[in-house]
């Protein structure tokens, strides 16, 4: 008997020292009580809920893509946190994280931390985009920006922030092609203007629009800007505030998914005289014929060779080929 009580003493005992946690893509895990683990490593848009009361220790936490952490225990990070370039780390907390060494957040990569903080090295967030809403103090160096937030980060190289514009909140929506971005500032300082970005990847990003600051000004202000999308599907807006000196801070990213209408002219090419249908026209959607020389066309079921464009609640714009 004496092997077997001691092969399960030594499952005991390798139980205690702890294993890596991995959630998957799309994973929701909740720890209720009190764990420890070699590694977290959390794959795209997983969630890590740790409730209030619960203390978990972990050698390292790494994230490639977009995780998010609901912290309303304890968690502690004895070595390092990692975020991929181009990943995205969110802690939503009322809890604590303490680090033992660095925070390196990489190229492109998107973190945003609320609670607050402990980071007993370096925190590396050069060319990332960094978010504070909680108190996070930087025992060593750190290198990097903070683009936005009502918090505040200290560190032992005297990097210490504040924002030229206190951001309260930000939303996006969408209904059908019609996408809606609200932000609201508390206080502006020196506050030239904002502008919005627009991506379908969160890699190549185009400019949507700017709207004016209020210079400096310690009361609320309301911004709201709306468009319509061209594209179905994932829609990411980045939110820039740039001074009357030039510098420039980015203040969030915001998605949406835009299911919009989508309109197809049948059949095309068309023949002379031919009957054709516009496939997803609703009966309050309403549309008009103008020919090449952009004349309005009464009777379009009647066409004859040429080109024409059909204009769908006065924004789409299909064009109509007729043999």
């Amino acid at each position: 008997m004496k092997p077997i009580i001691t092969f399960l003493l030594l499952i005991s005992f390798l139980g205690l020292m702890g294993q890596d946690l991995t959630l998957s893509n799309n994973e929701t895990v909740t720890i209720s009580s009190d764990a420890t683990y070699d590694d977290i490593v959390l794959g795209n848009k997983s969630v890590l809920n740790i409730d209030d009361g619960v203390t978990v220790t972990a050698t390292n936490l790494y994230v490639s893509n977009n995780a998010t952490i609901n912290l309303d225990g304890i968690l502690n990070i004895t070595n390092n946190i990692e975020v991929g370039n181009n990943g995205n780390l969110t802690v939503n907390s009322t809890g604590t994280m303490d680090v033992g060494g660095d925070v390196t957040a990489n190229k492109n990569s998107n973190l945003s931390l609320d609670g607050n903080v402990q980071i007993d090295g370096d925190f590396n967030a050069s060319g990332a985009n960094i978010t504070v809403d909680g108190i996070v103090n930087v025992d060593g160096a750190f290198e990097g920006t903070v683009s936005s937030g009502t918090g505040t980060l200290t560190s032992g190289n005297d990097n210490n922030y504040t924002l030229p514009v206190e951001l309260l909140g930000t939303n996006i929506a969408s209904a059908g092609s019609e996408v809606t971005i609200n932000w609201t500032t508390a206080t502006e300082t020196n506050n030239d203007y904002f502008t919005l970005f627009i991506s379908s990847d969160m890699q190549a990003w185009e400019e949507l629009a700017r709207v004016s600051g209020n210079g400096t000004k310690s009361t609320l202000t309301n911004y709201e800007y709306s468009f319509d999308s061209e594209t179905n599907g994932a829609l990411y807006i980045k939110l820039i505030q740039t001074d009357y000196d030039g510098t420039t801070e980015t203040l969030r990213i915001l998605s949406t998914e835009v299911n919009a209408k989508t309109y197809t002219i049948y059949p095309q090419p068309l023949r002379s005289g031919a009957s054709w249908k516009i496939r997803g026209l609703g009966a309050e959607d309403t549309f008009k014929v103008y020919s090449s020389g952009m004349q309005q066309v009464n009777d379009y079921q009647n066409l004859t060779r040429g080109f024409y464009y059909v204009v769908i609640n006065k924004k789409t714009v299909k064009k109509l080929i007729v043999q």
